[in-house]
C-alpha cells in the first residue's frame, strides 16, 4: 500500500478492527517482513493472521468506520485523509478475503 507505513500504521489499523493492543500487534508483526530493498525504502510484509481474518470478515462500513479512526490517529499526524485511505483498505480487505481459508 503505497505511503503507508508497513508497520506501526498497520498495526494501528489492526488496533482498530480487532481491539488488540497496539503494542501486542507490533510484536507480532516482528519478523513478517518478506523482502526489502534500497535500505527499507520498499517493503513487503506479511500481514498478521488476526488482520488478515479480521479484513476478511469486516462490511464495507465496519472497513468505512476504521479507515476514518485511523485517518485521524498519531500514526498519520491526525492527517491521514480517509478518501485516500478507503480503497487502499477495500483492496488489502479484497485480497486477504482471497487468501482466507475457506469454510467447509
Amino acid at each position: 500500500m503505497e505511503g503507508i507505513e508497513p508497520t506501526v500504521q498497520i498495526a494501528a489499523l489492526e488496533a482498530l478492527l480487532t481491539g488488540r493492543a497496539l503494542e501486542e500487534n507490533l510484536q507480532e508483526t516482528l519478523g513478517l517482513t518478506i523482502a526489502e530493498r534500497d535500505r527499507g525504502e520498499l517493503v513487503v510484509v506479511r500481514l498478521t493472521d488476526t488482520l488478515q481474518a479480521a479484513l476478511a470478515h469486516a462490511s464495507d462500513d465496519e472497513l468505512a468506520v476504521a479507515v476514518d479512526r485511523w485517518a485521524q490517529t498519531e500514526e498519520f499526524w491526525g492527517q491521514g485523509d480517509p478518501a485516500i485511505l478507503r480503497p487502499q483498505v477495500r483492496e488489502l480487505a479484497e485480497i486477504a478475503m482471497t487468501a482466507a481459508p475457506s469454510a467447509s
